[in-house]
């Protein structure tokens, strides 16, 4: 059986190329990509108009397929004119161009994003590196003045043909008049509104009630985890969530990664799996004579900024909060109980809790244990949501595909959530790679059809358009009326599909594929004109603001 598993995150594109010949490069732990400005210092009088260029330089040659960061400048200093791409072109109704100098100019921050759609891909060379972009500015005065990068990315392909993101960022600024620019680093280097900003990463090992060993279902060995890092203190948290995939012992590895401005002082982790309850750790390297008995006070950990290497494993995050309310309760139990027995991927997903492949009498077991703790572990925080997520990868989009911000009809009244008979354009990927007996160069899917199961009704299959020749991304029109949730009230401040309901995705014309993929599960953004999007990521909502998507992310093909 085939199952599509979608991955959880925007910018979180892992997919593969069908061009036998492309080049691939694989990446070393800890090589670094330098972005800076050329040149990096620039004397002009008030009026006068000048042009820098955007330079990547890597520490090992490296193919990339695209690139995202953040130009700021002092709004009231410089203005800006145009924006050429060099390597790539612009990632259409994402990356800004000329056209956007209104907006840009107005919130001081250029928006660059580019992709390559070509086969070969863009070579970087450790030598010389690549031209991005040269932007066009005009001076408005002669006072002193920085430009500088926030937020950046470089997506280059992996060993395996997925999109990756390798790099350790070293990153330079622009000079105008003398401006004083902050001491680099190997982060985002400003948040734009003051204090420089580190990242901090952790590396995180963790053990999960009732797993031993890896999972041997694919969509069961990798997990989300949510940390919450707090400076012992105070009330204020950050937020992240991290990938964690297991090894043979049923440890689980992953990292989140936070942009503070200091790592003074001692810290506190607040840990929650995506069934499990929410676990209070203080020290380094916690102990617990027991299963589930470490209980901490005072935050004793201390953080460096780029890397620190933690190690969990000496205590067991239990495993319970299937609906991820904060405690176990009754639903959590009926989850399992009703599904004892079962073992396709989407129960399995939701009520195995050991990831043993079938949910059965230890599942239930480990759910009653889970009422000694019952809930979420944590102090009343004021968390501050990630801006950006580590490793994340770029979504390119289709040359041929519609445009990403179209006429919306029928938009209803202003603050309405999507209404039915509107149209939205929709994004995705799709991605064989993984699939032991099906190269990625050996197959492709013709098209694929969705439906949406509501709690009353199916909702009728909607073609989704696969360019073979062009399979980066699938991009159609879709109306909601056809896909919708009748039970969604059109008010609500938060729309989000049934947790009851199901995306069935089937394929046609598949080449030497079973027609059948059961779909495991799925995530995907809401947006409103006034709002923008709901529950997402802050750079998301800011870079879908005003416009209107239904964006479903990785589907991920395996046998």
């Amino acid at each position: 059986m085939l199952f599509v598993a979608v991955a959880a995150v925007f910018w979180s594109l892992n997919y593969v190329f069908l061009n036998k010949d492309t080049a691939r490069k694989s990446k070393a732990a800890g090589e670094t990509m330098e972005l800076s400005f050329n040149p990096n210092t620039k004397k002009v009088a008030a009026n006068e108009d000048f042009t820098i260029t955007v330079l990547a330089k890597p520490s090992v040659n490296t193919v990339i397929r695209g690139y995202k960061t953040n130009v700021k400048f002092d709004k009231t200093a410089l203005k800006f004119k145009s924006i050429k791409y060099k390597t790539g072109v612009v990632s259409s109704g994402i990356g800004d161009s000329g056209a956007d100098a209104g907006a840009i100019n107005k919130d001081g921050n250029i928006l660059v994003v580019g992709e390559d759609r070509t086969a070969a891909g863009s070579t970087l060379s450790s030598a010389n590196g690549a031209e991005l972009v040269t932007i066009s500015f005009t001076a408005l005065t002669d006072k002193p003045n920085v430009v500088l990068f926030d937020e950046s990315v470089i997506f280059s392909v992996g060993s395996n043909g997925a999109i990756t993101n390798p790099w350790t960022y070293k990153v330079d600024g622009l000079s105008v008049n003398g401006g004083i620019i902050p001491s680099p680093t190997s982060a985002n280097p400003t948040d734009g509104q003051g204090p420089i900003l580190t990242k901090v990463i952790l590396n995180l090992k963790l053990k999960f009630q009732g797993i031993n060993k890896k999972p041997t279902v694919d969509e069961l060995s990798s997990m989300k985890v949510r940390v919450i890092l707090q400076k012992e203190g105070t009330k204020k948290g950050f937020e992240d969530t991290g990938t964690f995939s297991a090894d043979d012992k049923g440890v689980w590895s992953g990292k989140v990664a936070f942009p503070i401005e200091s790592v003074e002082g001692r810290w506190v982790l607040y840990v929650k799996g995506p069934q499990h309850i929410q676990k209070r750790v203080c020290d380094v390297t916690p102990k617990e004579d027991s299963i589930g008995l470490y209980h901490c006070g005072t935050g004793d950990i201390k953080l460096a900024f780029n890397d620190n290497n933690l190690d969990f494993t000496g205590i067991t995050f239990l495993v319970g909060d299937i609906n991820q309310n904060g405690l176990v309760d009754a639903v959590d139990i009926a989850t399992v109980k009703n599904n004892l027995g079962k073992e396709d991927i989407e129960t399995l997903i939701k009520a195995d809790l050991n990831r043993d492949g079938v949910v059965n009498t230890q599942d239930f077991s480990l759910i009653l244990f889970a009422l000694t703790t019952r809930t979420d572990e944590g102090d009343t925080l004021d968390v501050v949501k990630p801006t950006t997520e580590p490793n994340s990868t770029i979504q390119p989009t289709n040359s041929t595909g519609s445009s990403p911000n179209p006429t919306i009809t029928n938009t209803g009244a202003t603050g309405d959530l999507l209404r039915d008979g509107s149209t939205y354009p929709v994004y995705f990927s799709l991605s064989f790679l993984g699939c032991k007996n099906y190269p990625a160069t050996k197959n492709s899917v013709a098209s694929l059809t969705m439906s949406f199961l509501g709690k009353q009704k199916t909702y009728a299959n909607q073609p989704l358009k696969f360019l073979v020749t062009d399979p980066l991304l699938i991009s159609d029109m879709i109306n909601v009326n056809d896909i919708l949730a009748k039970d969604l009230h059109k008010g609500d401040t938060k729309a989000e599909f049934n947790k009851e309901a199901a995306l069935i995705i089937e394929a046609t014309q598949l080449q030497k594929i079973t027609k059948k993929l059961n779909q495991s599960q799925f995530d995907l953004i809401w947006c409103t004109n006034t709002n923008g999007c709901l529950d997402t990521p802050d750079n998301l909502a800011k870079i879908l603001k005003e416009k209107r998507y239904i964006f479903f992310t990785l589907f991920k093909v395996c046998q």
